[in-house]
């Protein structure tokens, strides 16, 4: 439990950078469409919705909404290649513990420049 706490604080510190970084509006405009593209691609199945995502000037979050916490804990399974999109070289994808039963929303942080 302490590792995973740990890891929520990451979560929120780099989530926290990502707000505090200035706006490249022509990247960031171009690089959420393919964001938006790849996701949805990988999502078209019905398994997920790609809700919103923020590009600034060197990161992007998304967020995904998805019918259960067990889909959207599923989709980001080791080996899926899930969440894998161009122009990003990595990602992070630190789930909030689910709150019950029904929608689950998930939100990952690109490291793209």
């Amino acid at each position: 439990m302490a590792h995973y706490q740990t890891e929520l604080e990451y979560r929120a510190r780099s989530l926290a950078d990502h707000d505090r970084e200035p706006l490249d509006e022509a990247w960031s405009a171009t690089e959420s469409d393919q964001i938006k593209h790849d996701l949805a691609a990988q999502t078209k199945s019905g398994s997920a919705a790609v809700k919103s995502v923020d590009c600034r000037n060197k990161t992007c979050v998304a967020t995904l909404s998805f019918p259960s916490a067990q889909n959207g804990l599923g989709f980001i399974q080791p080996g899926t290649g899930a969440l894998t999109v161009q122009g990003c070289d990595g990602f992070s994808a630190i789930p909030q513990p689910p709150t019950g039963e029904g929608s689950y929303q998930l939100t990952v942080l690109y490291t793209c420049r």
